[in-house]
């Protein structure tokens, strides 16, 4: 089984797109009751369909909560 330090080393990428690290980084909370002083990033419904690998290579994040709401999928229904 073949292990990789990164995530942008099994997708064979050079480095990830800092202005989408910076965007991410923006978007951490540190206040959540749940998990108080813990960085966390929460990302849900239709952000979820262009989910940004940066996400995972976010070394300082500590939760990362991602929720999928239903209502926010793409339904289309052929007859």
């Amino acid at each position: 089984m073949t292990t990789y330090e990164s995530y942008s080393e099994y997708r064979g990428d050079a480095t990830p797109d800092p202005s989408v690290l910076k965007k991410l980084r923006l978007l951490i909370e540190t206040d959540d009751q749940q998990f108080p002083t813990l960085k966390k990033l929460k990302i849900c419904g239709r952000n979820l369909e262009e989910l940004p690998p940066e996400v995972f290579e976010m070394v300082e994040l500590e939760v990362l909560e991602l929720e999928l709401r239903l209502w926010s999928l793409n339904y289309r229904h052929n007859d």
